[in-house]
């Protein structure tokens, strides 16, 4: 599952979707961009099967345990809230939030949810961050 969105569709396309699906396959069940027309082409060259009308219908989907936020940075936060509201594992690109009001609403709801986040900064596993 991936949630992707225009501000950085080069990004989940060329990135994440190669990583993910060279090293494990096609795992998208489910895919939302606020251009439909990149979610469309995102869907097809990733076979994913299902493509939403919007972030929540991803969020909230059953078929969703991992969503990625790759997004205008002004809503990272705000769809990091939703999805650990739903118990998803949540992975955010930076910046996880851009304002002090963002970053305490998050910091509270990942005290309250039973879902995980990571903060990716573009490669959350590597060598750099995990030292």
């Amino acid at each position: 599952m991936i949630l992707e969105l225009s501000a950085a569709v080069s990004f989940a396309f060329s990135t994440l979707g190669y990583v993910i699906s060279k090293n494990f396959g096609s795992r998208f069940e489910i895919c939302y961009d606020v251009d439909h027309r990149k979610s469309a082409s995102f869907s097809r060259f990733f076979e994913v099967p299902r493509v939403a009308g919007a972030a929540a219908d991803v969020i909230g989907a059953d078929v969703t345990r991992f969503v990625y936020i790759v997004s205008n940075h002004s809503s990272h936060a705000d769809y990091a809230i939703q999805s650990l509201g739903h118990g998803k594992i949540t992975y955010i690109e930076k910046p996880i939030s851009v304002t002090y009001e963002q970053f305490a609403r998050l910091c509270k709801q990942v005290r309250q949810s039973a879902g995980r986040v990571y903060a990716g900064y573009n490669r959350p596993f590597s060598k750099a961050i995990l030292h």
